[in-house]
């Protein structure tokens, strides 16, 4: 902005408001007014009472998204030649494709880079102002013919301007004609190529740099008059092969005449190398750390699988039947552990586990390793694909254990048949767990109290239930039936 030009006005839209105040007091301290809102309401409310010259718009909002809010921006006459950036954690090219659709003319991922957001947003207001006083100025040359010279000074301080601000910012920045011929360059475009920005003017841009493939996407945006956006873009420089492959987000976008005829060609460069390798980098780390946590799951559930191995041993060696029940229990309740696990250890996602796959695996092996031989017992399992993390899992996974096992030690003894029914599912929309065990045996004393209960197995449940923040309900009206819910995510975890 030169002095005596007006503020420009900013409206920041973000649900977040740790990065509303640091866009705000960045814009600020640029020289911007700027606005704030929170959603979509109070958006509405302030474009209403002065629209802004630019807005910055976040796309996950509560209730109405920053892709619905911009279609109904640029729905209207009033608001829809307000340039609109994107504000966004998503990189997926699908999301920018579409924002541009919706007639967004940039985006800024998060997390923010202070440089580069600013001079996104001076490029775009410079951009935008400089189109509007063309428009003015040209208007004025066709009516008053008498005021040519005042209005190409004015003209010629416009451009003054706008190439001082643009040799200003890293954004590289070129003005090419029909033709593809230069007309003018930013002193970034010159510095990357190690040249001065007067080489460039009367050049063709694909006799310098000859690309097939970018002289079709070239002639297609002078075609159509459509804009061209591209990202991590590969590029070699071909006198300069030394310096290998360098990454680019860049935008094509088309100037047109009163006729909507396409005279020229605005063509901006950001180099994101850095970022790209960057984040090879991060992807090369995150891959060597699934590949060290996959083995440390493998070799927790080789350990686990010895000591259930030595155990079995043991019982098998025991003359004393009680005995060898106890380290059987003991096996059992190993085994679930190492099941876990074995989950993880064959599964791609290594942090959560398959609930729902798992218990049936676990309650298999109960019967088929329960003595002196699985009993008559119907096994009935309705269960979602629910998946749960390591810190769940295995205190759930050993509750499991023990209910279906004091099922099978108590509802039915001396061979008597029935029926062990487990259900698992989601609760309270999706933000609890609910697993019911029941069984049709005899159900339990009239006295019956899991608080006062001193035998391990329900003492070990109790602990259980505790660690996973939960509740256990029992309910002896038909058998027995053990309903235990608890949250999917403890109140101090955060979202990935």
């Amino acid at each position: 902005m030169s002095p005596g030009s007006r503020t420009d006005t900013i409206l920041i839209v973000d649900d977040d408001p740790s990065i509303r105040q640091a866009l705000a007091e960045l814009l600020g301290d640029a020289g911007y007014k700027v606005e704030t809102a929170a959603d979509a309401g109070e958006t509405f409310v302030k474009i209403g009472h002065s629209p802004p010259d630019l807005i910055v718009l976040d796309v996950l909002l509560p209730g109405e998204d920053g892709f619905d809010i911009a279609a109904r921006l640029k729905s209207t006459g009033k608001t829809g030649d307000i340039p609109i950036v994107f504000l966004t954690c998503k990189d997926e090219l699908e999301y920018k494709v579409k924002g541009f659709k919706l007639g967004a003319v940039d985006y800024i991922t998060k997390p923010i880079t202070p440089d580069e957001a600013l001079a996104r947003i001076k490029t775009h207001l410079t951009l935008r102002n400089l189109q509007k006083r063309l428009e003015e100025k040209n208007r004025r040359l066709q009516q008053e013919i008498a005021e040519r010279k005042q209005a190409e000074a004015k003209l010629t301080e416009t451009f003054q301007l706008l190439e001082t601000t643009l040799n200003s910012t890293h954004m590289l920045v070129v003005y090419l004609d029909q033709r593809f011929n230069f007309v003018w360059v930013n002193r970034a475009y010159a510095q990357a190529d190690d040249r001065d920005p007067s080489f460039f003017p009367g050049k063709n841009h694909f006799d310098l740099y000859p690309d097939p493939g970018n002289k079709e996407i070239f002639d297609r945006v002078v075609e159509t008059g459509e804009p061209y956006f591209a990202y991590a873009k590969p590029f070699e420089y071909p006198e300069q092969p030394k310096r290998g492959a360098t990454y680019w987000d860049w935008s094509l976008i088309p100037i047109k005449d009163s006729a909507g005829q396409v005279t020229g060609l605005v063509f901006t460069l950001v180099d994101i190398s850095r970022r790209v390798r960057a984040e090879e980098q991060i992807k090369a780390s995150l891959r060597e750390k699934e590949l060290l946590l996959k083995e440390i799951h493998h070799r927790v559930k080789n350990n686990l699988q010895v000591i259930n191995s030595l155990l079995s041993l043991q019982a098998n060696q025991l003359k004393d039947r009680e005995s060898a029940a106890i380290l059987r229990e003991i096996r059992n309740r190993v085994f679930s552990i190492a099941l876990v696990h074995e989950k993880l250890y064959e599964s791609e996602d290594l942090t959560n586990i398959n609930f729902g796959e798992y218990i049936h695996t676990l309650t298999a092996n109960l019967l088929e390793t329960f003595p002196p031989g699985p009993p008559a017992v119907k096994l009935e399992m309705i269960t979602d694909d629910l998946f749960l993390q390591v810190d769940k899992a295995i205190p759930c996974a050993l509750i499991v254990n023990e209910l279906v096992i004091n099922a099978l030690k108590y509802a039915f003894i001396d061979g008597r048949q029935g029926e062990i029914s487990i259900e698992l599912k989601t609760a309270a929309a999706g933000e609890e767990v609910a697993l019911m065990v029941t069984d049709n045996g005899p159900g339990l004393p009239d006295a019956f109290d899991i608080e006062n209960v001193e035998t391990l197995g329900m003492q070990i449940i109790r602990a259980l239930v505790g660690q996973l923040h939960g509740s256990l309900r029992i309910d002896t009206s038909k058998g027995t039936k053990f309903t235990l819910r608890f949250p999917i995510k403890d109140g101090n975890d955060t979202a990935g």
